[in-house]
């Protein structure tokens, strides 16, 4: 968790999505270079146009199927030279490996592998052509990886939101009229809801950050729990890099808020952004 604060979000979000299309160079590498003993023109060419420098100081290995692995650890040294420098990139492969479209890139790899094991295509798939499968490849054919992902990806959102209101979801903190007016924007109805009398200013906490979500979940993911996707969603949304990043700023401030928050509380806007720049050395 301390490597994840090292830097602001912004910058580790970008190493974080370009990480999985890197991971799958290695794998797609990996899964040809296996199945003939050696790297064929195809991957040589890919390897010119995607990281020469690479292919400079490893010429000697072309005809080895330790290509792959090499490959992975210069792009640990050299793509992401920043993350290793800095001292964030075990937590950048952390979550790296945990996406979505890493898992689906191993599974998809895996299977690749079983099947090119058994028997050799007669052509190999571009590295572009087999990338495109492998990040939207689900092995039990149940939803597309794009639609879980966005899917997490709101759920996320979702709950940076709820640890902005977790000082009124615990505890006994009086809420000020201007976070209730925003929370009630976002959410039309919630508040009168749970608490059972008007919105006004020091009105008291809900119940629950966890009643939060639930409403939440019967408001904006009915889809995903009819379609039976909802659990998946949970889980993936737990190994986000932004999710553990806003749950851990949240027991920061928390920890260290003010006695009154009818006078400092932010506007959420300016919570997350404070969130998203936090870092610790």
């Amino acid at each position: 968790m301390k490597q994840l604060l090292r830097i602001p979000w912004k910058r580790f979000q970008k190493a974080y999505e370009e990480y999985p299309r890197w991971e799958a160079l290695a794998l797609w590498v990996r899964a040809v270079v296996d199945t003939e003993g050696i790297a064929p023109p195809l991957v040589m060419t890919t390897l010119e146009e995607q990281c020469p420098s690479f292919l400079e100081q490893t010429k000697v290995l072309k005809g080895s199927t330790s290509l792959g692995f090499s490959l992975q650890e210069w792009i640990h040294e050299r793509v992401f030279a920043s993350a290793r420098h800095e001292g964030w990139l075990d937590a950048l492969v952390f979550y790296g490996v945990r996406s979505l479209r890493s898992q689906s890139t191993w599974a998809y790899w895996e299977r690749c592998e079983e099947e090119w094991d058994r028997k050799p295509p007669s052509s190999y798939p571009s590295f572009k052509e087999w990338v495109s499968e492998a990040q939207d490849y689900d092995p039990e054919r149940e939803t597309s990886i794009g639609i879980l992902a966005g899917d997490v990806q709101r759920y996320v959102e979702w709950s940076a939101f709820s640890c902005w209101l977790a000082p009124f979801a615990s505890g006994d903190a009086e809420m000020p009229k201007q976070v209730a007016a925003e929370w009630e924007r976002k959410c039309p109805g919630f508040l009168e809801r749970s608490t059972s009398r008007p919105l006004t200013a020091g009105h008291k906490k809900v119940r629950s950050r966890q009643q939060f979500m639930r409403w939440i979940e019967d408001q904006f993911f009915a889809q995903a729990k009819k379609e039976g996707r909802l659990d998946a969603v949970r889980q993936q949304s737990r190994v986000h890099p932004l999710y553990a990043r806003m749950q851990r700023y949240c027991e920061l401030r928390n920890r260290n808020r003010p006695d009154n928050l009818m006078l400092g509380h932010p506007s959420f806007d300016r919570w997350r952004s404070s969130a998203e720049n936090y870092t610790e050395s």
